[in-house]
């Protein structure tokens, strides 16, 4: 009996790390889904600073700066995430995921 509840005991366990690593896995995925979609945007936006008329051009530098802030933030949400799971090579991440400076 105490045979059969400790091998119940360590399939619990196994079932409960493996739903953690599961879910930290898509919370990485999410989260570098999110940030990647905002750096794209962020491309798109650059361009269009790029093409508008000295009237247009300080809202898209507003709309481009925003967009910036928020792709920062899901970088540091990425960022800690990784570190919680024991990545810690903060340049291999600057790499993949360039944010850009803001726009003056």
């Amino acid at each position: 009996m105490v045979r059969l509840d400790l091998e119940l005991r360590d399939q619990l366990a196994e079932a409960i790390q493996l739903e953690v690593v599961s879910e930290q896995a898509s919370a990485l995925g999410r989260i570098s889904g999110q940030l990647e979609g905002l750096l794209e945007r962020l491309e798109t936006l650059r361009e269009e600073v790029a093409a508008a008329t000295p009237t247009q051009r300080a809202g898209r530098v507003r709309l481009f700066n925003a967009t910036r802030d928020e792709a920062a933030r899901w970088f540091w949400y990425l960022e800690v995430q990784r570190e919680v799971l024991g990545f810690t090579d903060r340049e291999a991440l600057l790499e993949a995921y360039p944010v850009p400076d803001p726009i003056r």
